[in-house]
């Protein structure tokens, strides 16, 4: 994702992990469960901002800056 990135952000996994190199801030009533499942926003997302989904049952997460490598 580019390094600016403005976007609401829901990710699920079951036994994956998740990883972010941006500072995440949880939506209200949002929380890790079992599942690992979270719902978060990435710089000014806004109303009308991007909305990114992932989910995957045992593979991992990465949110990364366009460019870097895991």
């Amino acid at each position: 994702m580019p390094g600016n990135a403005g976007a609401r952000i829901s990710i699920e996994t079951f036994s994956g992990g998740i990883e972010s190199v941006f500072p995440i801030t949880l939506q209200p009533g949002a929380r890790s469960r079992g599942t690992k499942r979270m719902e978060f926003s990435l710089g000014n997302a806004g109303d009308n901002g991007a909305r990114v989904i992932a989910e995957t049952f045992s593979g991992d997460i990465y949110l990364e800056r366009a460019g870097s490598t895991p």
